[in-house]
């Protein structure tokens, strides 16, 4: 009877366990990283040098972060568009690109068909330049 019980706990905790991962890989598909980003107003928009690409700023205002600036990109070959940056305390951008496939927003250099920048990633830069200017 002992072992019975021991095999139905281990069963239990195994299902508990697996039902945690997948709610945490849940979580992060569905809020968190850069494709559930809140949509914001235009502010501008930046064609790559030979127009392939196409950086298109937001700002987004929130009561809770402040102002915010999303980078889509949108790519001439595919006709895709994907988030490729996120900025808090931010309501708009500079945008500047020094290649076809680089382009620098805020200050933060980016390769469009590698890389993307989002705060959250850097959040500790975040709270010490929070700290510097208080």
């Amino acid at each position: 009877m002992q072992r019975k019980n021991a095999i139905v706990f281990a069963i239990l905790a195994a299902f508990v366990v697996l039902l945690a991962v997948l709610g945490i890989s849940l979580y992060h598909t569905l809020f968190d990283g850069l494709d559930h980003l809140p949509e914001g107003s235009k502010v501008g928009e930046y064609p790559s040098p030979t127009s392939a690409y196409s950086i298109t700023i937001y700002c987004v205002s929130n009561d809770k972060m402040g102002d915010a600036v999303r980078g889509e990109l949108w790519s001439k070959e595919d006709g895709k568009r994907k988030n490729i940056f996120w900025q808090i305390g931010q309501s708009d951008a500079e945008v500047t690109w020094s290649t076809n496939t680089t382009v620098s927003i805020n200050g933060i250099q980016l390769d469009v068909e590698n890389d993307t920048y989002d705060w959250r990633d850097h959040a500790e830069d975040y709270l010490e330049q929070s700290s510097q200017s208080e």
